[in-house]
């Protein structure tokens, strides 16, 4: 009997993989709602068999795919629920009752600050990214990092600061995250070194203020930076 229950999870693994591939593949040619699609399916299947990898891996992707669609409720959506996955043992234990915690960890430590963040994305995009919600997502964005100890990502959740208080006309505060992220010269997070894009967003704090002179030397700095081998976006 444990021979044949075997062969099924392995049967149910190896068809989770497959559609975990294919829709990586669509993903990465750019078939992006075609992909969106087998990623749902991914979900459903994963959901049905109580695998809680591959579960996550259809709503993190689908949320990524989201964006890239301009569908920002949707991306909110997946990005809400993955975090109530990630912030409550037993939501993922809905899913997947015999969860192994050093796979549960691991999941936590690669995609939970990105949740905080997609989430402050989408937000920022529906609700404005002078909003309340936004607030919500920076302060617990930061204090996931901190907690799982992925202090890099932090510097994203400050370019996303440096927005929200552009929007709220204090660039005093945005330009201290932007010159924060200046600071970090290595061990830059996931997404690589965007320090150009913070030299960017200080050009054009000078630009909205008439300092076009200053704006301009910020600018050439910002095409600069954007050439280092350690940019991957």
């Amino acid at each position: 009997m444990a021979k044949k229950n075997q062969s099924r999870q392995d049967s149910i693994e190896k068809e989770l993989s497959g559609i975990n591939d294919a829709a990586g593949d669509l993903m990465e040619t750019a078939f992006c709602a075609s992909a969106f699609k087998l990623y749902g399916e991914l979900r459903s299947r994963a959901r049905s068999e109580g695998h809680l990898g591959f579960y996550v891996f259809g709503t993190f992707f689908q949320m990524t795919l989201a964006q890239r669609l301009l569908q920002f409720e949707k991306v909110r959506e997946r990005a809400v629920e993955l975090i109530a996955i990630f912030e409550d043992e037993e939501q993922a234990r809905r899913i997947e009752p015999s969860l192994d915690l050093d796979q549960y960890e691991n999941m936590i430590y690669s995609m939970g600050a990105c949740a905080y963040e997609v989430l402050a994305e989408a937000t920022g995009a529906l609700d404005g990214y002078n909003s309340e919600g936004m607030q919500e997502c920076l302060t617990g964005g930061i204090e996931v990092c901190h907690r799982i100890g992925k202090l890099s990502c932090i510097q994203c959740f400050r370019e996303y600061a440096c927005d929200t208080n552009t929007a709220a006309d204090d660039y005093e505060l945005a330009r201290y995250h932007c010159n924060q992220v200046l600071n970090q010269v290595n061990d830059f997070p996931e997404r690589g070194d965007r320090r150009w894009l913070a030299m960017l967003r200080l050009a054009m704090m000078d630009i909205f203020e008439g300092q076009h002179d200053s704006a301009r030397v910020k600018l050439e700095q910002a095409a600069g930076l954007s050439t280092s081998e350690s940019v991957n976006d």
